[in-house]
């Protein structure tokens, strides 16, 4: 079992973008794996599933995801947890899920759900979250519904297993690729709860 800091994770990344695959192309697969993994473990279908996106990368993860939920039969709704995607790569499946019909709401619309997708932040997050995000920590851990996290639990940080105030607690984390720090280190592996690890190296 291999467990990497947040630096190998990127250097990692740049040598498959440089000689295997497209950050698009690892995206779309990061977050389809993400997708069968949620849906091989509960029941989706028919359900209210909020897909909580960040501004960064992790957030194109979400995008797909919502996308896929939304094709598989879930009410799925992405929450902007800040502003419209800028960066290439999640911008253009933010526009594919815009594409294919998946509403798009700000957190002051956020009232119920059965799943909540954490989408927010990756590998990068270290200290406090910043307002908007300390805002938006604090909504999602406040809603009665099963916590996915996408990679890491917003709020962890993955290098050293610190956490912030009001970091996500998940019910369910599927990091991706490989484990990191906060997946085994205290406190960050008390808020990652069930954890599985999904390949998207050959798809």
């Amino acid at each position: 079992m291999k467990i990497l800091t947040s630096d190998e994770i990127r250097l990692v990344e740049n040598i498959c973008f440089e000689k295997y695959s497209t950050e698009a192309e690892l995206m779309l697969k990061a977050g389809t794996a993400c997708f069968e993994a949620m849906t091989q473990k509960y029941d989706m279908k028919n359900k209210r599933v909020l897909v909580f996106c960040g501004n960064g990368k992790n957030a194109g993860d979400g995008f797909v995801i919502a996308r896929l939920l939304w094709a598989y039969g879930a009410d799925a709704k992405i929450v902007l947890c800040d502003k419209a995607p800028s960066i290439a790569e999640p911008l253009m499946y933010y526009n594919e899920a815009l594409s294919s019909d998946v509403e798009v709401i700000g957190i002051d619309g956020v009232t119920s759900c059965d799943f909540a997708v954490d989408c927010i932040f990756g590998i990068g997050f270290h200290g406090e979250a910043r307002a908007p995000f300390d805002t938006v920590f604090k909504k999602v851990n406040s809603l009665v519904a099963k916590v996915i996290s996408v990679d890491t639990p917003s709020g962890t940080d993955a290098t050293t297993g610190a956490v912030c105030e009001n970091c996500i607690r998940a019910d369910f984390t599927i990091a991706i690729s490989t484990l990191k720090y906060c997946h085994v280190l205290p406190p960050a592996n008390a808020y990652c709860g069930d954890t599985v690890t999904v390949n998207i190296g050959r798809r």
